[in-house]
């Protein structure tokens, strides 16, 4: 190690004749410790040496998956299982990159493949049952859970997967249970006191509910939904509206159920609005440019999509509804933040869709939007009523 490296606390470059052996526990090593671009490189110069390294493909496609681009990790990770199919943990992996992109089937084939190559697996039975209560297949996810927790008793995750589904279920007094068990493994949790509180405050129990979201705000003092349900609680700093942080988690723990929300609402908006789009515009020939200002799970986007074969824009700040939009929206554009704070320039679209979203807002900041409307801002304002909605 040279005086510089020795200052810096940098490690060397990995050495060209290294065994592949020692070059990739260096990588992982990297790769752990956050060095990402580091990890990479050497990734890559592993595969140089010996094309297809099954381990190097599989490390390869997790670190494209944390840095963004979870379709190259997908395509990464499918290398890693043709060269080596009984690679249980590449199985795994390649589930959370799918489950990630909202391809759920596709998710829970891989962790079976997983279970099935190794049937003690206790991570991707939970893995597969948070992809089975997201299917809606609440009592084949129960099961995924209790398998894990006989595999594993010391699985905190597993007690608060399980606690959500209870509590998703009704079963309110079992999902307490099941999230005292978890803090009673990993006590410095902030989503176990969070849903611990918000099912004893369910219960009616609202000085155990204080308390959990108390000890939720310790460990994480900016949690929305701790601070937002404690002044419940306590009725004391009751703000005029939900803050925007708490809307947004909200929304973002809705993300893989948004379909399910819409159907039981007999959600009408989508169908209402583009029926009005093509009054104002009855040829867009593929060009019209549109955004949907507060867009969810882009059902409107789907639509629009499909009926004016054009590729909408959608906003909306629940960052988790990104992989869902993206995986059912061809080539959909999708930006994340807040509605008073568009990133787009003056006339940048055609026509800018705000449904069932300026209604939820006290004083909606609407002029950002305005601004985007461009040569359409006043040819119509219409509020469309999404039928059982309201």
């Amino acid at each position: 190690m040279n005086p510089k490296q020795q200052r810096t606390g940098e490690q060397p470059p990995a050495p060209r004749k290294m065994p592949v052996a020692d070059a990739l526990a260096l990588a992982v090593q990297w790769h752990q410790n956050g060095r990402l671009s580091e990890a990479e490189s050497l990734y890559r110069q592993i595969l140089q040496a010996v094309p297809g390294q099954p381990d190097a493909l599989h490390f390869l496609g997790l670190l494209s998956g944390q840095q963004g681009n979870a379709e190259a990790g997908i395509a990464l990770i499918r290398q890693a299982i043709a060269g080596q199919p009984d690679y249980a943990s590449a199985h795994n992996n390649l589930g959370n990159l799918l489950k990630q992109q909202g391809r759920l089937e596709e998710a829970a084939a891989a962790y079976q493949e997983a279970l099935a190559l190794r049937p003690d697996f206790a991570d991707a039975y939970n893995n597969l049952g948070v992809v089975l209560k997201q299917q809606g297949r609440l009592a084949e996810a129960h099961a995924a859970y209790q398998r894990v927790i006989e595999l594993r008793p010391d699985f905190a995750d597993a007690y608060l997967n399980l606690g959500n589904l209870l509590r998703k279920q009704g079963r309110l007094t079992e999902a307490v249970t099941a999230f005292r068990q978890a803090l009673a493994l990993a006590p410095a949790k902030p989503a176990a006191l969070s849903s611990l509180g918000a099912a004893l405050y369910r219960l009616g129990e609202t000085g155990q509910a204080e308390a959990a979201f108390r000890d939720c705000l310790r460990w994480d003092p900016d949690n929305p939904i701790a601070r937002h349900m404690l002044a419940a609680c306590t009725r004391e700093n009751v703000p005029d509206r939900a803050a925007n942080g708490f809307v947004q988690a909200i929304f973002d723990g809705m993300a893989d159920s948004f379909d399910d929300h819409l159907r039981e609402l007999d959600y009408r908006a989508p169908a209402l609005t583009t029926e009005l789009v093509a009054e104002l515009f009855p040829a867009p020939d593929g060009r019209l440019d549109v955004l949907d200002a507060g867009c969810g799970n882009g059902f409107l986007l789907r639509v629009l999509a499909e009926r004016f074969g054009i590729r909408p824009c959608g906003f909306d700040n629940a960052g988790a509804l990104r992989p869902v939009v993206e995986a059912t929206v061809p080539d959909v554009r999708f930006a994340v933040g807040e509605l008073s704070a568009l990133p787009y320039a003056a006339a940048t679209f055609a026509l800018v869709l705000c449904t069932d979203v300026l209604e939820h807002l006290d004083e909606p900041a609407v002029g950002p939007a305005q601004d985007g409307l461009g040569p359409h801002a006043a040819r119509r304002r219409s509020r469309v009523r999404g039928g059982g909605h309201g």
